[in-house]
């Protein structure tokens, strides 16, 4: 007696295991999702690309801890989420999501009291976190340095940890939802 195997339901599984091969390993290295209030999208598309760094743009953070050990530890209580982006940055490494609000040559004034102004034009929503240290700066942003934010007013960002430099820079966004 010759044992009859159904094609369809090796197919089925088959296909079923490509298909989640391709998401793990396209879909999910595509897109970051942000899982926290402090920006108005809660998916973002990678660009791979570094070249276009001018205000506004959004960009894909590694935070390293020795940056702002306080606000490290602050923001990994409140949103431990934030590690599940393993693939993107090393361990005890934080990835955030914020937009650039000075780059190299701008002109900076961050008083420390709720107010930054770049180029003469001041960021809204940025009252400080009541226990962390404010980061405190007048004049040209150096080379190679970059300011990042996000209108929230309770989000971790250059407030706090000062500038960060192209090497943390792992990527810009663009908003999909």
């Amino acid at each position: 007696m010759k044992l009859r195997i159904r094609k369809w339901p090796v197919l089925l599984i088959a296909g079923t295991f490509t298909v989640l091969f391709l998401c793990k390993n396209l879909i999910v290295d595509e897109y970051i999702i942000n899982s926290s209030d402090s920006l108005p999208h809660y998916l973002y598309k990678r660009t791979h690309s570094l070249t276009d760094l001018s205000n506004q743009t959004y960009v894909l953070v590694c935070l390293r801890r020795n940056k702002s050990k306080t606000a490290y530890d602050l923001l990994s209580k409140l949103h431990p989420e934030l590690f599940s982006h393993k693939s993107v940055c090393p361990a005890e490494v934080m990835p955030l999501i914020k937009r650039i609000a000075a780059k190299p040559h701008d002109q900076l004034v961050a008083s420390g009291n709720h107010e930054i102004i770049v180029n003469s034009y001041e960021l809204r929503g940025t009252a400080p976190h009541q226990t962390l240290q404010t980061f405190r700066f007048t004049g040209e942003v150096p080379d190679d340095r970059y300011l990042i934010y996000t209108p929230h007013p309770d989000s971790l960002d250059s407030r706090y940890f000062g500038f960060i430099t192209k090497d943390e820079i792992i990527d810009t966004l663009t908003p999909v939802f």
